[in-house]
């Protein structure tokens, strides 16, 4: 019967495009979860960093304390760029974009440098229907680096003014820009 054949390879057809579309958004699933996991994992380094601007703002600080917590925050900003460097369930770089078999962010001289791009990569979900499987975050996480950079500077130099007028905003800046981008992570993964 070429009626029933030819229903049955559609049918077949269907099938196989759904489990497609099911492997696309699982692969994306896994991706965003990597993603909102290490936004989460760089908030909680600022609000340590936030701890750290607020001990040195102290006046009682002495400049040994000081270059204890500026070592402190350059550790932090290890933990960071190996964050920003995070590789998805099957070695992607999450945050690098459609260049995500590189490695996106290095740090020199005290700046962070992002070397992917920040083309989203989508995946096919549905019929005319795709999702986006990675999150563009090199602005901000080369942003909250670099204010990084500045609080470790100001604790170095013993700047205790700085240290209270714009480190302490700069690090509450820095964790509510990389929760916002969790937060927006975490909407995609609900739909």
């Amino acid at each position: 019967d070429p009626y029933a054949a030819t229903s049955v390879l559609k049918l077949q057809s269907l099938v196989s495009g759904l489990g497609q579309y099911n492997a696309n958004l699982n692969m994306a699933k896994g991706s965003l979860g990597s993603a909102e996991q290490a936004l989460s994992e760089a908030g909680t380094i600022f609000n340590q960093a936030y701890t750290i601007a607020l001990s040195g703002a102290n006046a009682s600080t002495d400049q040994t304390g000081l270059q204890a917590m500026a070592s402190q925050v350059a550790s932090l900003q290890q933990q960071l760029l190996n964050l920003a460097n995070t590789q998805g369930p099957s070695g992607q770089f999450i945050f690098a974009g459609q260049k995500n078999g590189t490695t996106p962010f290095a740090a020199s001289a005290g700046a962070l440098t992002f070397s992917g791009d920040t083309n989203m990569i989508r995946v096919e979900a549905g019929p005319n229907q795709t999702v986006a499987s990675t999150v563009d975050a090199s602005n901000a996480l080369v942003t909250a680096y670099n204010k990084l950079e500045t609080l470790r500077n100001n604790l170095l130099s013993g700047n205790a003014q700085a240290l209270s007028t714009t480190s302490v905003s700069d690090m509450q800046n820095a964790q509510a820009s990389l929760n916002q981008l969790r937060s927006d992570v975490g909407t995609t993964l609900q739909t």
